[in-house]
């Protein structure tokens, strides 16, 4: 009788082995869902700072909001760490404004959004053509990712 009750023991029930298949199932699934759930807030952050570097380029075809001379002016404001790096050239290619005093990155030939490494930095960057300047605004990807990451926390 003691050897038959050891024996029960061993063996899972047919209602036990359900359960464990039933909880793993739940928790492999709740980890596809958080995967999900972190890809999908991630491309909605990014569309998002998508958008706010061509409404910012968009902002300034028309011009700057004040007019400057012929000569590459830089912005007045100390180095700090803006979200943004705004560059503006004439449409024969003068430079007419960069918003930090750090070496500017190259000029995107092609306009809309591209990526690009520069300064040993990897930055996403919205160029536009309007019929008298070219305007390009990057932001720098790891800047996105931190950005995106402290947004989302509580």
């Amino acid at each position: 009788m003691a050897e038959q009750s050891l024996q029960a023991a061993r063996t899972y029930s047919l209602r036990g082995r359900l359960l464990w298949l039933l909880l793993v199932a739940v928790a492999l699934a709740a980890l596809i869902q958080g995967a999900v759930t972190y890809y999908t807030a991630s491309s909605e952050a990014d569309e998002i700072f998508d958008y706010h570097m061509q409404q910012t380029a968009m902002a300034l075809r028309g011009g700057l909001p004040f007019e400057t001379s012929s000569r590459s002016v830089e912005s007045d404001v100390e180095e700090a760490n803006f979200d943004f790096v705004v560059q503006i050239w004439g449409s024969d290619g003068t430079p007419l404004f960069a918003s930090t005093k750090r070496e500017p990155l190259p000029r995107q030939t092609m306009p809309g959004f591209s990526e690009l490494a520069a300064h040993g930095t990897r930055y996403r960057v919205f160029s536009m053509q309007s019929p008298t300047r070219i305007i390009q605004v990057a932001q720098d990807v790891a800047a996105q990712r931190e950005l995106s990451h402290l947004r989302s926390s509580p």
